[in-house]
């Protein structure tokens, strides 16, 4: 791709959508400052592009530069109050700057202007996913889970592998207080990676709740083998025991 975009580039090198297509390249493949770099120029060439700045905003967040990827983002947004993936964006930096409450803002926006056609199912789904991890920050556990369950219906989670919608319920199915619910969903998660210690732990936390407390020692003990240095494994597993004499 980056040859075919090079040859275009001598063809019309005043046509800035060249640095943002090799931008698009460095961020799919995680070479961010690379990224921001050909977006800059993109934006130097065309100021008013309102897709520029979500973009170089998209690898600032990457780089976990939150602060400045909401200088681009509201850029962006001042250029197109509707773009949902500006606002999507923005959510993600709120989230991570510890605001939650404008992140929730910014998400009901990104779904209000989400197009709603065809095709667009795994964006909003996508949408609702950072919706349910917001509200999961705020401690709004019961409507986290909602959120997750109106995405696994418009676009369903594959119940053979394992992604962040899938451990995310998981957990919250423990914080809601559905202890049976959760011991199967992190027992399913465990057929497919038994050395995952978060795995271990979840189970662990269901059935010590669940009253299974020698199922539990087990669990919280593989917990700990996997990771020995984790302060949270460790209290459990001390809580635990306690119950399991």
């Amino acid at each position: 791709a980056l040859e075919e975009y090079n040859k275009a580039h001598e063809i019309d090198p005043s046509n800035p959508e060249y640095y943002r297509k090799v931008g698009e390249l460095f961020l799919k493949t995680g070479k961010y400052q690379d990224a921001i770099e050909q977006f800059n120029k993109a934006i130097e060439m065309r100021p008013g592009a309102t897709v520029y700045y979500i973009e170089k905003g998209t690898a600032l967040n990457n780089l976990n530069k939150y602060e400045e990827a909401l200088k681009e983002l509201d850029k962006a947004i001042s250029l197109n109050s509707k773009n949902s993936q500006a606002y999507l964006q923005k959510s993600i930096s709120l989230k991570n700057l510890g605001n939650f409450n404008d992140a929730l803002s910014a998400i009901n926006l990104a779904i209000q202007y989400l197009p709603k056609y065809t095709g667009m199912e795994g964006f909003l789904a996508y949408d609702y996913e950072i919706k349910a991890s917001i509200l999961m920050a705020l401690g709004n556990f019961n409507d986290a889970l909602s959120i997750l369950d109106e995405a696994d219906k418009i676009s369903p989670v594959n119940k053979k592998s394992y992604n962040t919608r899938r451990i995310m319920r998981a957990n919250l199915l423990n914080l809601t207080g559905k202890y049976p619910e959760a011991l199967d969903e992190f027992t399913s998660l465990l057929k497919i990676d038994s050395n995952n210690a978060f795995f271990h732990y979840g189970k662990a936390i269901a059935l010590e709740n669940l009253g299974k407390y020698e199922l539990a020692k087990i669990e919280i003990e593989n917990a700990v083998q996997l990771n020995p240095t984790n302060e949270l494994f460790n209290a459990a597993k001390k809580r635990i025991n306690s119950k399991s004499l």
